[in-house]
């Protein structure tokens, strides 16, 4: 394989991992919609959406290791 290959396999794997990341947290999903959606209406600014996106990431893994 070419290295360009070998990139494109690897992007694949990356994009099925968090795909299944997000599907196994239906909470973190929701949240982090609703969070771009203010994003993308100006509601929030994208430093402010970065911020909160960081946190909400922090809030899901503390849950979780609760459960």
């Amino acid at each position: 394989m070419t290295e360009e290959e070998l990139l494109m396999v690897r992007e694949r794997k990356v994009e099925e991992s968090y795909k299944n990341y997000y599907d196994s947290r239906p909470e973190l999903k929701k949240a982090s919609d609703e969070l771009y959606d203010l994003y993308q209406n100006d509601k929030i600014s994208f430093e402010e959406y970065r911020k909160k996106s960081l946190e909400l990431g922090k809030n899901i893994d503390k849950h979780l290791a609760k459960s």
